[in-house]
C-alpha cells in the first residue's frame, strides 16, 4: 500500500522543548520552520516530550506565558540552573532529565532527536551518550538536531 510505504519512509523525530515552553509551543515553532515547503513537512512524524518541572508564573517570561496561553500547555523546564557566581552555574536535575528523555526515546521507534535550549542540551547529551555506547541508544539514534544549546565537553 502506497500510504504505508510513505509512512515507513518518514523520519520519526523525538522533540524536546526549551525551558519555559510546552510541547504544544515547540510543535508550533517546528511547524513554522517546516511550513515553507509542505512537501518537507510530509517527510516527518514528530513526537513531543514534556519537561517534568512545572514553572511558577513568576519564573516564566511574559513571552513564554503568552505562548502557552495561545498554543496550550504550561511552561515547563527539564532542570534548574543555579548561578554559582558570575561565571559558574550548576544544572540541578540534568542527569535525571537525561535519563527520562533517553527512556522515552528508547520506548518509541524514533530515528532522531530535535531539541531547543534545554532540550537541545539534552539532545546533545543523548548524542554523546550514544557515542559512548549507551545500550538504549546504540544503533537507534541516527541523527540529532541541537538548537540554541550547549554542546557537552568531552
Amino acid at each position: 500500500d502506497g500510504e504505508d510505504e510513505q509512512a515507513q519512509r518518514r523520519l520519526r523525530l523525538f522533540c524536546i522543548h526549551d525551558e519555559g515552553q510546552s510541547p504544544q509551543v515547540f510543535e508550533k515553532q517546528l511547524e513554522a520552520l517546516l511550513s515553507d515547503d509542505p512537501r518537507l513537512r510530509a517527510h516527518f512524524d514528530l513526537g513531543f516530550a514534556e519537561g517534568p518541572l512545572r514553572m511558577a508564573s513568576s519564573d516564566a517570561s511574559p513571552n513564554d506565558l503568552a505562548n502557552c496561553a495561545i498554543f496550550g500547555g504550561e511552561p515547563c523546564r527539564w532542570y534548574r540552573v543555579e548561578r554559582l557566581g558570575e561565571l559558574c552555574e550548576e544544572r540541578v536535575g540534568l542527569r535525571e532529565a537525561l535519563d527520562l528523555v533517553i527512556e522515552e526515546f528508547a520506548s518509541g521507534s524514533w530515528n532522531g532527536v530535535c531539541g531547543s535550549g534545554q532540550g537541545g542540551t539534552l539532545a546533545a547529551l543523548m548524542a554523546k551518550s550514544a557515542e559512548d555506547g549507551h545500550p538504549a541508544l546504540r544503533d537507534k539514534l541516527r541523527f540529532v538536531l541541537s538548537l540554541n544549546a550547549t554542546w557537552p565537553r568531552r
